[in-house]
């Protein structure tokens, strides 16, 4: 795991300020709050093994979400669909995301396993930022607008 992927999960976890939130990270990650510290400082790298239990908070925070809104969204489609990115510059471009498309991709299975667990369909479609500024247009670049594309990327491959 790297040092960029730890710090943008942190941040998506425990807001900008995360780094006042080191206890709380350190007690969820179970690990020292002195490890914390080190890796962030470049002491030490990162410890891999907390990769899987970050990946975890993360999409259990995202299936939260997304099971609250569609619990309360009338005409919800029955199936999600996922945007995965092809590339590490693809998903800087399209959603401003600090952590790599490799990070990405394992934390969208995770959510995948824990929709599903819900008895949510979900399917994932891989988004090119080409691609998608270029169908884009003018439109504002928005969470709503990414699922848009990705939800027409899956019907325009079958």
């Amino acid at each position: 795991m790297t040092l960029d992927d730890f710090c943008a999960a942190a941040k998506a976890l425990y807001g900008p300020t995360w780094q006042k939130s080191l206890s709380r990270l350190s007690h969820d990650l179970n690990v020292p709050e002195a490890s914390v510290r080190r890796w962030i400082s470049g002491a030490d790298p990162v410890d891999s093994s907390i990769q899987s239990d970050l990946i975890t908070l993360l999409a259990i925070r995202q299936c939260e979400r997304i099971v609250s809104v569609m619990a309360s969204t009338p005409g919800v489609p029955a199936e999600l669909t996922l945007a995965c990115y092809e590339s590490d510059n693809d998903l800087h471009e399209v959603t401003g995301d600090d952590w790599s498309a490799a990070f990405h991709a394992l934390m969208l299975q995770r959510i995948t396993e824990l929709l599903r667990e819900h008895g949510i369909a979900v399917r994932a479609a891989s988004i090119n930022a080409e691609d998608y500024f270029r169908w884009l247009g003018r439109r504002n670049n928005t969470p709503a607008t990414r699922a848009e594309f990705a939800g027409l990327s899956i019907s325009t491959a079958h």
